[in-house]
């Protein structure tokens, strides 16, 4: 076993239970022996406020409010962190709350390929703090579990404000987030920036930001004769809340880019966020605006569309290869509604056929 784990002091539970902090804990396939030392000892109910374990698949994906699968790494425990941190916030508003997440691939019956590993992370209102345990695949399981609760417990501690040393075996990365991106997170504003000189805005995950979206922008800009920006929701439909680690990697990706992150996950809401602004996006996207699946029922989807069509935004739309055809505005049946706030870009003007999945998968 790691001597980390036998130099941490033994009140240390007790000390956590004295201090302000308030926590909601989501684990999954290791770490859980934490939990009964945390109620083990006295004082329990003022510092935990929930704990989940989603330990099956659909249940992971359930807590994260998506469909996606989840694997065991680092993006799954901020997106568990982060949710955590949303539903304490939820259940103790004003006060000092904390959410973590932990997914683990700890030693098994079954062969596996990678290797026997521990993801934690830690989302609060100023940051967001991820960690790495890598395990050595002689030691038993016991061994693991117990560097993963201990891990859990020395990143609980630390986040709450207790002095603990720097430990090497846990490979750190912390973002400390700017003003503009906790009103963000915390529902305090819709942006963080909103421009008055944007004629385009093209909102997207960016999950690579590849040469493609350049080129996309630099057209964009040229047909609407005017400056231009990346958008990205940190709340999304179908997808797990950004942390502001995911949001430092996104914004890093486009140095020379203007992006602004937005708590904007719906057309309706990016209209009465961004006023006027035309939004650029692919064909695929913009068929999607219509489908009623992604509203109540047929009037609500009818009344979002009156919405951005009386804050004066429209939509540039670019073609995307589709099942294997290329497809444009003038190839796609659209809803009277939206096809009047259209304005198609010829396939002989632009194409560009890099998507940022396919870029992911490869």
């Amino acid at each position: 076993m790691n001597t980390w784990t036998n130099n941490l002091e033994p009140t240390l539970i007790k000390q956590l239970h004295e201090t302000e902090a308030l926590w909601h804990l989501a684990l999954t396939g290791g770490g859980t022996s934490a939990i009964g030392e945390l109620f083990a000892a006295a004082g329990a109910s003022s510092t935990i406020l929930d704990v989940q374990v989603p330990y099956h698949e659909s249940a992971l994906q359930r807590f994260l409010r998506t469909s996606q699968s989840q694997g065991c790494n680092r993006i799954t425990a901020r997106a568990m962190a982060v949710e955590s941190f949303l539903r304490a916030k939820e259940l103790m508003p004003g006060e000092q709350v904390f959410g973590l997440g932990c997914t683990a691939a700890i030693a098994t019956k079954r062969k596996r390929k990678g290797q026997d590993r521990c993801y934690l992370a830690v989302q609060g209102e100023k940051r967001t703090c991820s960690v790495d345990l890598i395990f050595d695949k002689s030691t038993t399981r016991e061994t693991q579990e117990t560097e993963c609760r201990k891990a859990i417990l020395y990143l609980m501690a630390r986040e709450s404000g207790i002095v603990m040393e720097e430990i090497d075996e846990l490979l750190t990365t912390t973002c400390e987030a700017d003003l503009a991106w906790q009103d963000l997170l915390m529902g305090r504003s819709t942006t963080t920036e909103c421009p008055e000189d944007l004629t385009g805005l093209m909102p997207g995950a960016f999950n690579p930001l590849h040469d493609g979206h350049n080129q996309i922008l630099r057209k964009a800009s040229e047909v609407l004769d005017g400056p231009v920006a990346l958008e990205i929701s940190i709340k999304n439909v179908d997808k797990p809340t950004l942390d502001y680690l995911t949001m430092q990697e996104r914004a890093k990706q486009g140095d020379n880019l203007r992006l602004i992150f937005s708590n904007a996950p719906t057309f309706q809401e990016k209209a009465q966020a961004f006023p006027g602004v035309t939004f650029i996006v692919g064909i695929d996207t913009l068929v999607r605006i219509q489908e009623p699946r992604y509203y109540e029922n047929i009037e609500a989807r009818d009344d979002a569309l009156k919405i951005i069509k009386n804050q004066n935004n429209r939509f540039l739309v670019f073609g995307r290869k589709i099942n294997g055809a290329f497809q444009t505005l003038d190839d796609v049946k659209l809803v009277p509604g939206l096809r009047e706030l259209c304005t198609g870009v010829d396939e002989n003007e632009f194409r560009a056929d890099i998507s940022s999945t396919e870029l992911r998968s490869d």
